[in-house]
């Protein structure tokens, strides 16, 4: 879980910068590795939502792709507490 954490902070800060510069191709492979990877860990609503982002993207709603893009990164930091209040009480 670990892991998932790391690579998906950092991928998040990457998709945040990829946003402002509105660079379309390698902002959606991005968001595409985040709903993968959230995806493999269970992290639905995360890869829900980067689902959403990517539709968006591909309609070239950058509106909508900020709006998505704050709600994934506090769905992430739900999911990161979460889990690591989950590992720490069992």
């Amino acid at each position: 879980m670990t892991d998932f954490a790391d690579k998906g902070s950092s991928l998040l800060e990457k998709i945040e910068q990829l946003l402002k510069s509105r660079d379309e191709l390698i902002l959606g492979k991005n968001i595409h590795k985040l709903m993968s990877m959230a995806s493999s860990v269970g992290a639905l609503k995360i890869s829900d939502n980067a689902f959403r982002f990517k539709l968006a993207l591909r309609k070239e709603n950058f509106e909508n792709c900020e709006q998505l893009f704050t709600k994934l990164s506090h769905e992430f930091k739900h999911f990161i507490k979460q889990t690591e209040k989950f590992i720490h009480d069992n």
